[in-house]
C-alpha cells in the first residue's frame, strides 16, 4: 500500500492516470487499436479540471497532453547486422520525447508499425514517420541522421 506522506517524502513514480494516458496513446500508435486511444482520451478528460486548476502540480498530466496533442514521431528499424545496431545507437543519442521507436531483426508476429516494412532478405531499413506520413526508407546511418535532423 501507499505510505504516509510527510515533508520528507520524495515521489519517484509518476502518477498512474497521466502515465496510463500517455501509455495508451503510445499503444494506439503501435497497434492501431482504437480502444487504446479511447482509454487515453477518457483518462485525460477526467484530469482536465485538475490540470486547469493546478498546472504546476500536474506536470505528468501535461506531458501526456503534450504527447496526445503534438506530432507523433514513429521510427521503425528492420533488418539485422551492424548497420541496424548503428542506427539504433543513433536514435539513443537523440531526444525524441514524442517518439515511438520500434526495432526488429526477426520475421514473425509484429505490431502494426511493422506492416509492409519487413523484407525477406534482412536488409536494414529505417522508416521515419511524422503523424503516420513516412519519408523514404533510410538504408544507412547517414540517411537516418539527415531524416532525423529534418523533423
Amino acid at each position: 500500500g501507499e505510505g504516509v506522506v510527510t515533508t520528507r517524502t520524495v515521489w519517484v513514480q509518476p502518477p498512474g492516470t497521466p502515465a496510463d494516458g500517455e501509455a495508451f496513446v503510445r499503444l494506439y500508435m503501435a497497434t492501431g487499436d482504437q480502444q487504446f486511444l479511447d482509454a487515453a482520451e477518457s483518462g485525460l478528460k477526467t484530469l482536465s479540471g485538475m490540470i486547469e486548476a493546478y498546472p504546476g502540480g500536474m506536470t505528468s498530466a501535461l506531458f501526456a497532453v503534450d504527447y496526445y496533442l503534438n506530432d507523433k514521431i514513429e521510427i521503425v528499424i528492420t533488418g539485422h547486422g551492424q548497420e541496424r545496431d548503428d542506427m539504433v545507437a543513433e536514435l539513443y543519442r537523440r531526444y525524441l520525447p514524442n517518439g515511438l521507436v520500434a526495432s526488429s531483426s526477426a520475421e514473425g508476429q509484429h505490431p502494426a508499425l511493422f506492416e509492409g516494412r519487413m523484407n525477406q532478405n534482412g536488409q536494414v531499413r529505417a522508416y521515419v514517420c511524422v503523424n503516420s506520413v513516412c519519408q523514404l526508407p533510410a538504408s544507412s546511418v547517414e540517411e537516418l541522421k539527415q531524416q532525423l535532423n529534418d523533423i
